[in-house]
C-alpha cells in the first residue's frame, strides 16, 4: 500500500448550473479541515493527476476549496491503493458549535502560532458569509465524469461527503459501467454553497 499526500488544487473545467432551494441565505463560516480518502479500485484504476482533478472537481462542486500549500505531491500512477489527505475549506452553517470547532485552540496550535508569528482566530474574528442549500446533480456537473467514475463517486460520498454540509438526495443502489450506460453516475444531493 502506497501512501501520499495529495494538496489538491480545486478548480472545474466548466462552470456548473446550480439549482438554489427556496430556502433563504444562512449566515456560513468556512470551516478548514483535513479530509483523509483512500481510493481502492476494483475496477477503474486513474493515473495520479485524472484521480487528483476528479477529486478536486467534485470538492469544488460541493461548495468546497483548498486549505494549505501546494507542495509535496507524490503520486504513483496506477498504483492498487491511493491514500490522499486533502486540506479544505467548506461552508458550514455559523452555529455556535461549528464557530467553537474552529476558535478552540490546543497547546500545539498555540505553539504553531507562537512560532509563526500568527494571531489564532477569535470568534469574533471568524468570517461570516451568506449561503444557501443548493440542489446538486452530476449528470449536469460539466464534469465529464462517466459510468467508469461510479465507484470513484460512491468511495467519495462514503468517505469525505459526510464530512463536508451535503446531504445525498438520491444515488443508484449499484455501481455498474454496464448498467450505467456509459452515462456519468446519477447522483443528486443538496450542498451548502456560498450565496451570490
Amino acid at each position: 500500500m502506497k501512501a501520499l499526500l495529495v494538496v489538491a488544487s480545486l478548480w472545474l473545467s466548466a462552470v456548473p448550473a446550480y439549482a438554489r432551494d427556496d430556502s433563504a441565505s444562512i449566515e456560513a463560516i468556512w470551516l478548514r479541515q483535513v479530509v483523509n480518502f483512500v481510493y481502492r479500485p476494483d475496477t477503474t484504476v486513474y493515473t495520479c493527476s485524472s484521480l487528483r482533478q476528479k477529486v478536486a472537481g467534485m470538492l469544488s462542486y460541493v461548495g468546497a476549496r483548498t486549505a494549505g500549500s501546494h507542495n509535496r505531491v507524490k503520486c504513483d500512477d496506477y498504483a492498487g491503493i491511493v491514500n490522499l489527505q486533502i486540506p479544505l475549506e467548506s461552508p458550514v452553517a455559523a452555529t455556535a458549535e461549528n464557530i467553537h470547532t474552529m476558535t478552540d485552540h490546543d497547546t500545539e496550535d498555540l505553539l504553531v502560532a507562537r512560532v509563526r508569528g500568527e494571531k489564532l482566530v477569535a470568534a469574533n474574528d471568524v468570517v461570516r458569509f451568506p449561503a444557501v442549500w443548493t440542489t446538486l446533480s452530476l449528470r449536469d456537473s460539466g464534469m465529464q465524469l462517466s459510468a467508469a467514475d461510479c465507484e470513484l463517486v460512491h468511495q467519495l460520498r462514503r468517505q469525505i461527503l459526510p464530512k463536508l454540509s451535503v446531504q445525498v438526495v438520491k444515488e443508484p443502489a449499484r455501481c455498474s459501467p454496464v448498467l450505467s450506460r456509459g452515462g456519468p453516475p446519477a447522483m443528486k444531493m443538496r450542498a451548502l454553497l456560498v450565496s451570490g
